[in-house]
């Protein structure tokens, strides 16, 4: 039996596969390219030199969001860096471990950071979502 088989489900019902699947694959590159980094980058501990408050509100709720400017030793030589990433309890002065590109010292991630299995994982819930999403629009 067909439910609602008008031209905006069926759409959906092919677009919302593709979009899923193609945004889980994205997630899954993401993530790979991030453990890479984690492999090959030297960690070092650099110290937040400044914090920029760029936070903003969302539908009256209070959106935290910081630049982080951090500074570190490569070879002799001070190295100032953006950290793309937020920790509760970041503040100026604090010692922060971090890994950074041998060849690009600017280029830096946070050490020990979960988001290479956040991105893995949302990938595979993506495709997963995006089959489920094929086998039910089969049966409409």
């Amino acid at each position: 039996m067909r439910v609602n088989s008008g031209p905006l489900n069926r759409l959906l019902t092919i677009l919302l596969p593709i979009l899923l699947v193609g945004g889980g694959i994205a997630l899954i590159v993401l993530g790979i390219q991030n453990i890479s980094k984690n492999k090959t980058y030297t960690e070092t501990t650099a110290v937040i030199t400044e914090m920029i408050d760029q936070s903003y509100y969302d539908e009256g709720t209070r959106v935290a969001q910081y630049d982080i400017q951090v500074q570190f030793t490569v070879d002799g030589k001070t190295v100032t860096a953006k950290l793309d990433e937020y920790r509760s309890g970041f503040q100026v002065g604090k010692e922060v471990k971090i890994k950074y590109n041998p060849d690009n010292p600017t280029d830096i991630v946070a050490s020990g950071s979960l988001s290479s299995i956040l991105l893995l994982g949302l990938g595979i819930v993506a495709i997963i979502s995006g089959a489920v999403a094929v086998i039910r629009g089969r049966k409409f």
